[in-house]
């Protein structure tokens, strides 16, 4: 006796598009964080100061801080290179002992040893870099920057090394746990080091500063361009302003 076949049905394709990726991993993000409060917070340590050492701290910083993760990096020994004023002459890359620098053609170390490879290395690498739209070392702080990441000098190293916090690029004040008048005080220094146009940031605990740090900004005709709150930390933007 026949039967008459029961209809298949074809599966059906989920197609999913750039923003249900973005969702997707959004919410996974998220759900990290609610399962490990401490997944919240990143802390990268930076001690190498050499070209192509400089790009992986501040690569997972600018990637964590975008995941909505608290960031600082700290800088220490050689990593102050990647901060300092003149970090585009102080950070090179030797291929001696660098077995994975890729090369044009093989050279020996006894050649990569040879007096003016380093610099020529180093052109190559920014020049690698720059072929495929790699963002520079200075294009890589100032998004840090922009996006909340916190950049610590080592105080030690500093004094060790002779370096003032003058040889170092501002940005970002971290003032937390300091109480009046320290916040306003550290403020101002930082200001002092920025190019008129140039935006700190300012983070404090301190209730004072809601009233403080406002003040400070039009007495001294800097531009106060908005303030906000996050977990209990006091956060503010203020432009330098032309005469400041």
């Amino acid at each position: 006796m026949l039967h008459d076949a029961e209809p298949t049905t074809k599966p059906t394709t989920l197609k999913l598009t750039e923003d249900d990726v973005r969702r997707i991993v959004r919410e996974e993000v998220e759900l990290a964080f609610k399962r490990d409060p401490a997944a919240r917070r990143a802390s990268i340590i930076a001690s190498k100061g050499t070209l192509d050492w400089a790009y992986p701290p501040l690569i997972l910083a600018t990637t964590a801080a975008a995941a909505g993760m608290d960031t600082s990096i700290f800088f220490t020994f050689y990593g102050l290179n990647i901060i300092h004023k003149d970090s585009a002459r102080k950070l090179k890359v030797d291929p001696v002992g660098n077995p994975a620098m890729p090369m044009p053609v093989p050279i020996p170390d006894i050649v990569s040893a040879m007096p003016g490879m380093v610099p020529l290395a180093s052109r190559m690498m920014r020049s690698r870099f720059a072929t495929h739209n790699v963002a520079t070392i200075a294009e890589l702080l100032d998004a840090a920057r922009d996006i909340g990441v916190r950049l610590i000098a080592c105080q030690m190293t500093m004094e060790v090394f002779g370096y003032s916090e003058a040889d170092f690029i501002g940005g970002v004040v971290d003032a937390r746990d300091l109480l009046c008048p320290m916040p306003i005080l550290a403020t101002a220094k930082q200001m002092r080091l920025l190019e008129p146009g140039q935006v700190l940031k300012v983070l404090a605990t301190d209730r004072g500063a809601l009233a403080d740090i406002p003040a400070w900004a039009e007495d001294t005709g800097n531009e106060l361009l908005g303030s906000t709150e996050e977990d209990g930390v006091l956060v503010f933007w203020i432009r330098k302003a032309s005469d400041a």
